[in-house]
């Protein structure tokens, strides 16, 4: 995927891997290497993830573990990312914890983002992404969802109001 996005758009696109064990990956796109969790939450990828979402527009999150008890690496990406306000937009197709994750999501939309604008257009993309069968969903991603995100991604970055960055004690502030 990182491959695909760096044809799209080489200034954005990038690996993100762990400073320990083991990661792989192609030299055609950049690679940010972050260093050991020194027991941030989530593990061996805790502060990886942490670096990942805080760099996002927007997260499209896909499957994650099957089993439903405890938390999942995907969940820990949905969760910070709507802790920051980042838009998320869920493939439910494709099962997992972040199909479950969903319906919570969509409830809380108007809580989660300040501007109303992208949270209304945060729960069209999703419910129109729902609508969509596992066996359409191919060509809907090529055909309409990229243009969809990319709405999603001028609404958010136009926004009346900013994401919290890290370290931030200001949950949302008026754009300059």
């Amino acid at each position: 995927m990182v491959e695909a996005a760096f044809k799209e758009n080489a200034s954005t696109a990038r690996f993100y891997l762990r400073k320990r064990g083991r990661s792989q990956f192609s030299r055609t796109a950049p690679a940010v290497v972050v260093s050991e969790d020194d027991g941030v939450p989530g593990g061996d990828f805790g502060r990886m993830r942490e670096r990942f979402v805080s760099e996002l527009d927007i997260l499209v999150a896909i499957g994650g573990p099957s089993r439903e008890e405890g938390e999942s690496g995907t969940l820990n990406e949905i969760n910070m990312a709507l802790a920051r306000s980042i838009p998320v937009v869920i493939l439910k197709q494709a099962g997992g914890s972040a199909a479950r994750r969903k319906a919570e999501m969509m409830q809380n939309l108007s809580v989660t983002y300040s501007d109303p604008e992208v949270a209304k257009l945060v729960r069209k993309v999703n419910e129109d992404l729902d609508a969509v069968t596992a066996e359409a969903l191919p060509a809907y991603v090529d055909s309409i969802l990229v243009d969809q995100i990319e709405d999603l991604v001028a609404v958010s970055i136009g926004s009346e109001t900013r994401r919290a960055a890290d370290g931030d004690d200001i949950v949302a502030q008026r754009r300059w």
